[in-house]
């Protein structure tokens, strides 16, 4: 873990001997199975945590919403929701949780992350993972 002893946003997220916590996208309560995640709301909310030293805030990758998988997922593309929260805040790490590697393309995934490493200052955390939404492959793999 030495490699990323410089690095903004694992510093902030990863301590040694201490606990952190993150929170993720939408930062609302809800009724039905969608919140209406307003964006104004979700900056005022990420500010609020990040004022209270919470240290981190993540996102899921979620192309197509499943009513029956029990879960948000999310609205709006990470890579671009999470560029404008970088926008809006100052010292919380960002992050995914995770994104789906096996329905984008590796260059433009790679793209995405180093442009989001850059414009937030080097707050970016990128979780990758192989997905978990049966619904969202078969329409994908067409693509």
């Amino acid at each position: 873990m030495n490699q990323f002893k410089n690095h903004k946003g694992f510093k902030r997220t990863f301590k040694e001997n201490k606990m952190t916590l993150g929170l993720m996208f939408p930062l609302e309560s809800y009724t039905g199975s969608f919140p209406e995640m307003n964006l104004e709301e979700q900056i005022r909310l990420a500010k609020m945590a990040e004022d209270y030293g919470f240290a981190s805030l993540f996102v899921r990758d979620a192309p197509i919403y499943d009513p029956n998988f029990g879960d948000v997922g999310g609205l709006y593309d990470p890579f671009m929701f999470l560029s404008y929260v970088a926008a809006h805040t100052k010292d919380i790490a960002l992050g995914t949780g995770s994104i789906v590697t096996t329905l984008r393309h590796p260059i433009h995934t790679a793209k995405s992350a180093a442009t989001l490493e850059h414009l937030s200052g080097g707050r970016f955390l990128f979780g990758a993972a192989s997905g978990d939404r049966p619904i969202e492959f078969r329409p994908l793999r067409q693509i």
